[in-house]
């Protein structure tokens, strides 16, 4: 039996809770020390680009190669998130990579999600402009 339609069409609509607004910035290939200038170029561009209430997501999945100056870019782009109140966060579903940032006992400093809409969860939605 089909459920029975409203008259207004609004009543027992679910609205999804609003999530923050993401800039994805996927990156790939080797993150070393040849490359880690331009990845910081990158993400400092997100980042100071990123309207008020943006989250910046960084896709590790087309990532080869994660050196160890790759970890410390990586942990600088967090960092200078923070510092100018953007959250920057990690997505990667491969494993080996996971793993490495874990033995580097790093997964404090860059938690890695499954997926981006998993990474943005729990900050806050976007600010509401003025109408």
């Amino acid at each position: 039996m089909p459920f029975p339609s409203s008259t207004s069409g609004n009543e027992g609509r679910l609205r999804a809770p609003a999530s923050p607004p993401m800039i994805r910035l996927p990156l790939s290939g080797v993150l070393n020390m040849a490359s880690a200038p331009e990845v910081l170029r990158r993400v400092h561009r997100a980042v100071a680009s990123a309207p008020r209430g943006t989250c910046v997501v960084l896709d590790l999945d087309d990532v080869v190669l994660l050196a160890a100056a790759g970890l410390t870019t990586l942990v600088a782009a967090r960092q200078f998130g923070r510092a100018v109140g953007v959250p920057v966060r990690f997505v990667c579903t491969q494993p080996r990579l996971v793993k490495l940032i874990r033995q580097c006992g790093l997964e404090d400093e860059l938690p890695v999600h499954h997926d981006a809409p998993t990474a943005v969860r729990g900050l806050p939605p976007a600010p509401r402009s003025p109408q």
